[in-house]
């Protein structure tokens, strides 16, 4: 059995039971067909081995989107831990993986399955506001990044121009040094160089 046998025999159902045409694009990779929309169901044997699906939608300029995101929208918190993220080197853990991720599609994401464009709409929807969250985290870690360099380097004001202009969720650390940090500003030592672990200990 190879891993081409085992998708044929967990995905079928696609063609049997709703119309979908398979398409071969290697014995890794392969495509399940409706209209304007498709699943892939890959496999990277030859670095990472990690098992891929997605859902991709032509008729979108946002077409794809990963399987995680289907958990997610399908999915309680325990389902998207065992289904989302899947690596194995061995065919009999993939089998078993696969079982469960068809078994998923038949009894959650029927609609979905049919090209309910609703259904397409609201899973977009889901997938661009993981985007959105994953853009804004990784921004807010670049600033926080920025506010220890100044932090470090006694930049007092641009340490809390950054801090107090991003909307950060600020923990009880966060607010004892801007509240140190606007006490040297007040004391003309906005920029001033001075011994970090001595302003460290002023926190605590």
């Amino acid at each position: 059995m190879n891993f081409l046998n085992i998708v044929e025999k967990h995905f079928n159902f696609l063609v049997t039971q709703f119309g979908y045409s398979q398409e071969l694009i290697s014995d890794t990779w392969i495509k399940y067909l409706f209209q304007q929309q498709y699943f892939t169901v890959a496999y990277d044997s030859k670095r990472s081995y990690e098992v891929i699906i997605s859902f991709n939608d032509e008729t979108n300029v946002n077409n794809y989107i990963p399987f995680n995101v289907l958990c997610l929208a399908y999915g309680d918190p325990e389902k998207i831990k065992q289904l989302s993220y899947f690596f194995s080197q061995q065919l009999s853990v993939i089998d078993d993986y696969l079982k469960k991720v068809s078994l998923f599609f038949q009894e959650k994401m029927r609609p979905l399955l049919i090209g309910n464009q609703n259904e397409i709409k609201r899973i977009q929807n889901i997938w661009l506001n993981e985007l959105h969250a994953y853009a804004k985290a990784k921004n807010e870690n670049l600033l926080r990044i920025n506010a220890n360099d100044a932090w470090i380097n006694k930049q007092y004001f641009q340490f809390i121009k950054i801090m107090e202009n991003n909307n950060f969720v600020l923990s009880e650390l966060d607010k004892k040094k801007i509240i140190f940090a606007q006490k040297k500003i007040k004391n003309g030592e906005g920029g001033a160089m001075g011994s970090l672990v001595g302003s460290l200990g002023e926190l605590v």
